[in-house]
């Protein structure tokens, strides 16, 4: 799996690495999770998993609304 963190391509692992390492007072701010509909939904969820199991507890998510609505 990849993920797109502001446009740069990183794995699920190295991702992980750097926000654990992150000083503990960068983890009391939040991190909005944005998947577009052909992420498995799964996933997602350990993706969440992982950013909380890093230490962060504000997670949130983006959403964007159907197209024509």
């Amino acid at each position: 799996q990849v993920i797109t963190l502001k446009g740069v391509v990183v794995s699920r692992k190295l991702l992980v690495e750097e926000l654990r390492a992150l000083p503990p007072a960068m983890k009391e701010q939040s991190i909005f999770l944005k998947a577009d509909k052909n992420v498995a939904y799964g996933h997602v969820v350990t993706l969440m998993a992982d950013i909380k199991n890093a230490g962060f507890s504000k997670l949130g998510m983006i959403t964007t609304p159907p197209e024509g609505k």
